[in-house]
């Protein structure tokens, strides 16, 4: 189960890879969902990597891919 702020972070991360077609950066994560600390925005990645939402390809900077679990849980709240 996502806490309400990992939805929101998660939720941050989809729109701005759908935007971009890419994936964003630890900096435009915070600033999409109104987080001033990097440190913070890496917690959360960390934590939904551990929840299976996320998965990080760790040779590149631009990595983060939503998973099966991830892409579920964000149909789950835009129903």
């Amino acid at each position: 189960m996502l806490t309400k702020k990992q939805l929101v972070v998660l939720k941050g991360i989809d729109d701005l890879i759908k935007e971009n077609k890419y994936s964003p950066t630890v900096r435009e994560i915070g600033e999409k969902v109104g987080l001033k600390s990097s440190s913070s925005v890496h917690t959360y990645i960390k934590k939904l990597e551990e929840k299976g939402c996320l998965s990080k390809v760790e040779a590149s900077g631009r990595s983060l891919v939503i998973t099966e679990r991830g892409q579920m849980a964000l149909k789950l709240i835009n129903n």
